[in-house]
């Protein structure tokens, strides 16, 4: 589980480095790696409570657009709908995102 997570961390890395996003070496890096590790510690985890392979992949189309819609990644919707943000503090995305807001 670990190399896809950490191929995906250094890719999104690249893509704040080549966008001008990039806020320092020391926090992105240590944020990043936060992040991967939550995103590896919660597959282990959702894999322990849901060991049927086809019932974990028909999830991910709820945490991808759960995290797009309920954590500010494109919007911030909890502007106008309070429970929006309190739904979306259960995705992974919304303590990655805080930490830079």
């Amino acid at each position: 589980m670990l190399a896809p997570v950490s191929l995906a961390a250094v890719s999104g890395l690249c893509g704040l480095v080549l966008s001008g996003t990039f806020e320092g070496a020391g926090k992105e890096l240590a944020a990043m790696a936060v992040y991967g590790v939550a995103v590896v510690g919660f597959a282990f985890l959702l894999k322990v409570i849901v060991p049927n392979p086809a019932a974990l992949c028909s999830m991910i189309p709820f945490f991808i657009l759960g995290s797009l819609i309920l954590c500010p990644v494109f919007l911030d919707l909890g502007q106008w709908i309070p429970e929006a943000e309190k739904l979306g503090r259960c995705f992974i995305p919304y303590y990655y995102l805080k930490i830079f807001v």
